[in-house]
């Protein structure tokens, strides 16, 4: 485990979201608060912070007094090198992942967690995205990432 890890010591939560950032402090304080403001309130958070010269540590850290964060930073090889070392630090049974330069709207964890607890033979569950202007107003534009129902399940 990294030097810089700084892990809650609590009973493992249904929902580890994970958030990595590189250079993205000006966003972080808001995606952090999209994951805190979760109806479903059940999880974890780790901060995947890869040695970011702007405020992100800072951000990071004043988010710290939050008991359910876990966070390092230090050098990554890339974008998926961060990925991976948050993956591993995980302890939820759903993984939740976001760009720290994304939001969660409230009610998103719930609907994860209701797909997962009405087929316990899903892997992965996928939603959608829509685009908000920096002032928060809905562009009107969205993406589905499922055009259909695709079910992946482990046998």
């Amino acid at each position: 485990m990294s030097k810089s890890l700084i892990r809650p010591q609590e009973p493992c939560p249904v929902i580890s979201a994970l958030i990595v950032n590189k250079n993205h402090g000006a966003c972080l304080e808001e995606t952090i608060m999209s994951v805190l403001a979760q109806q479903y309130q059940d999880f974890e958070k780790i901060v995947g912070e890869s040695a970011s010269n702007d405020c992100s540590v800072d951000v990071t850290k004043k988010s710290n007094s939050e008991s359910r964060l876990s966070w390092f930073s230090e050098p990554d090889l890339n974008e998926f090198h961060a990925w991976n070392k948050s993956l591993g630090l995980a302890r939820g049974n759903i993984v939740r992942t976001l760009d720290a330069t994304d939001k969660f709207l409230p009610d998103a964890s719930n609907k994860a967690v209701r797909e997962f607890n009405e087929d316990a033979r899903l892997a992965m569950v996928g939603g959608g995205i829509r685009y908000l202007q920096a002032n928060g107003q809905d562009e009107g534009k969205s993406y589905q990432l499922f055009k259909e129902s695709v079910n992946l399940s482990i046998e």
